[in-house]
């Protein structure tokens, strides 16, 4: 029987993001032309949140492996988590991910290009992996939720300051 590897990551919290945008808002309504830095925080929950994807908690509820194929990934090494084998569809959304701040935007976007199993670069097999078991959704619900409960801390906050 082969050895089962799985992929465990941390969960993302977002506590430090609302609290970092809890702080900024007042900045932001004062100097509303740079908000990189609380773009920053958000693209760090981002990374984070991909990273948790990819693991065996399986927080956005991916259909499970069937047993023959969880078998053949451990027979050949191949960690049983869900979208893990080689790790490259992982590293191209999170440390080789392409990312760009500006002053009041966020580019967060996979590197095609990060070559994963049998060589070949991540984007000539990651429509297929994401046709069965999308992964940008989940956790652009999990930001815009993150940034909402922030907003709304925020907007607490401000009103409970003027009692």
């Amino acid at each position: 029987m082969p050895e089962f590897i799985e992929i465990k990551e941390i969960k993302p919290s977002g506590r430090s993001v609302i609290n970092h945008l809890i702080e900024r808002m007042g900045d932001m309504s004062r100097r509303s032309d740079d908000v990189s830095e609380a773009l920053g925080k958000i693209r760090e929950y981002m990374r984070d949140a991909f990273k948790h994807e990819f693991s065996s908690a399986n927080p956005a509820g991916w259909k499970a492996l069937t047993a023959k194929y969880k078998n053949w990934k451990a027979s050949h090494g191949y960690p049983v988590t869900i979208g893990i084998m080689t790790g490259a569809l992982k590293d191209a959304m999170t440390s080789d991910a392409i990312i760009d701040i500006g002053p009041k935007s966020l580019t967060y976007q996979m590197n095609a290009g990060t070559i994963g199993y049998k060589g070949k670069p991540v984007g000539e097999y990651a429509k297929y992996f994401n046709g069965g078991r999308p992964v940008v959704p989940h956790v652009a619900d999990a930001v815009r939720g993150k940034i909402r409960e922030a907003v709304r801390a925020a907007v607490k906050k401000g009103y409970d300051a003027k009692l």
